[in-house]
């Protein structure tokens, strides 16, 4: 067991030590704003983030991760991530979430750094406007870095030996950018601030939306997170802006595979997911107008914005879709469960999957009709696909249904419509961010 949770443990501190340096950025926005409660609440998470990273790295050994250490890394991760997090949000929990008790303000607290980390975007915040301006930008801070630990752990995962890990490499389309976990993750964190650097300047300069709030928005769209600096996006958008913002958007739920073949010019035959990915949007987005368009709500504009946004995994949102029709919100539904491309920040079961599913079916009909005798394997990507890969896919698709299934169902207990519920938690399950309401309703103040 020691040795599960040792390398665990310890690329855990690692994490940990880089949330507390990127602490340091809102600690010194909110001095210089002349926000002392928000710069005192900032100083203890970074302490706490920091002391506690340090004992990690200094009591456990990053020896070989196992498939088992980085299983158990996974959910630590968020749990504690989060719980840091949490810190800035229950110190000024009185000004967040004003008329709220003690144990409510703990929970929400909680609830809103989770859905920062894990990029869900998800938020109980009521009014963002009137929160320090050191906290909004926090709140796209906790995204940018889980957008980029969601990539660390992911090659993590992949990277070390066995078939088990083989196996998830191959269906998940993960591909090594260098030699060396370590490689890997450096080349993933040039992409990502190369593309963070240069969205934040076309955002300001060309899409005429303000340093603080392009820095934001740039924070929260490239993890494909989804959490707003303002209440209300719409003010923030025009042609130009709300090109750059779909842009940026489906840049990040592009593999980093993709991005660099692209760098490199070595694209031919590496861009099939990602052609399947456009196409797949483009259909449910064209039925989404359709029916917008008979009911009297088809402005394209809105809905080419949210199609990208969901099918991204987002979030990004200024449409009222708890008053568009449930056949629109199942359409949405089925772009935030396929999510993004593989090895990309984007959340979903990926576009991969459902391209091994959709081969899968096909492939299992045409081989009934040829005798038992005949070898018919089925490829992706130039390897062959065996069965327990097959199986692998398909379990991973029937559990997200199931969830999925069984959290309305209890949802809709409580008086929710069914169709409203399967939005919220598909969204929550995909880590989209979109709500038609539900998750304010549940955590509004008694």
């Amino acid at each position: 067991m020691r040795r599960a949770f040792e390398p665990a443990l310890a690329n855990l501190g690692f994490l940990l030590q880089v949330n507390g340096l990127l602490l340091f950025i809102p600690l010194t926005l909110a001095i210089f704003f002349g926000e002392p409660d928000a710069a005192i609440s900032f100083a203890f998470a970074l302490l706490i983030s920091l002391v506690s990273g340090l004992l990690l790295t200094n009591y456990f050994r990053r020896t070989g991760m196992t498939f088992e250490s980085v299983a158990l890394l996974l959910p630590l991760t968020y749990i504690l991530l989060a719980a840091v997090g949490s810190v800035p949000y229950i110190f000024l929990g009185g000004e967040i979430f004003p008329g709220q008790d003690m144990g409510s303000i703990f929970v929400d607290s909680y609830f809103e750094s989770l859905s920062g980390f894990s990029t869900t975007g998800l938020s109980l915040i009521p009014d963002i406007e009137t929160l320090p301006k050191s906290l909004i930008l926090f709140r796209g801070l906790t995204q940018w870095l889980g957008g980029l630990s969601i990539v660390f752990l992911m090659i993590l995962f992949v990277s070390e030996p066995g078939e088990t890990s083989r196996v998830l490499g191959d269906i998940s389309g993960f591909e090594r950018l260098r030699t060396s976990v370590r490689g890997t993750f450096v080349e993933v964190l040039k992409i990502y601030l190369f593309y963070s650097v240069i969205f934040v300047g076309l955002t300001w300069m060309l899409g005429g939306i303000n340093f603080f709030d392009a820095v934001n928005l740039v924070f929260t769209g490239i993890s494909t997170s989804g959490f707003s600096p303002v209440n209300d996006l719409e003010p923030l958008l025009n042609p130009v802006s709300s090109s750059i913002l779909m842009i940026m958007m489906i840049t990040g739920a592009t593999s980093f595979s993709v991005h660099r073949k692209i760098f490199e010019r070595k694209t031919k035959g590496s861009l099939v997911e990602f052609q399947v990915y456009l196409t797949f949007l483009l259909v449910l987005g064209g039925f989404v107008f359709m029916i917008l368009t008979s009911v009297g709500r088809g402005d394209i504009a809105v809905v080419i914005f949210h199609t990208i946004s969901a099918s991204t995994t987002t979030g990004f949102q200024f449409a009222e879709i708890h008053l568009w029709t449930d056949s629109v919100k199942i359409l949405l539904m089925a772009l935030m469960f396929v999510g993004g491309m593989s090895f990309s920040t984007a959340g979903g079961v990926k576009m991969i999957r459902l391209i091994v599913a959709v081969k899968a079916v096909a492939w299992t009909l045409r081989r009934a009709s040829l005798p038992n005798e005949a070898v018919t394997p089925l490829r992706l990507r130039g390897r062959t696909i065996i069965d327990r890969d097959l199986i692998l896919v398909f379990v991973l698709l029937f559990l997200g249904f199931l969830s999925i299934f069984v959290s309305t169902f209890i949802f809709s207990l409580f008086g929710y419509s069914f169709a409203d519920s399967a939005f919220e938690l598909t969204s929550a399950f995909s880590l989209a961010g979109l709500s038609v309401g539900v998750t304010s309703w549940l955590f509004l103040p008694s």
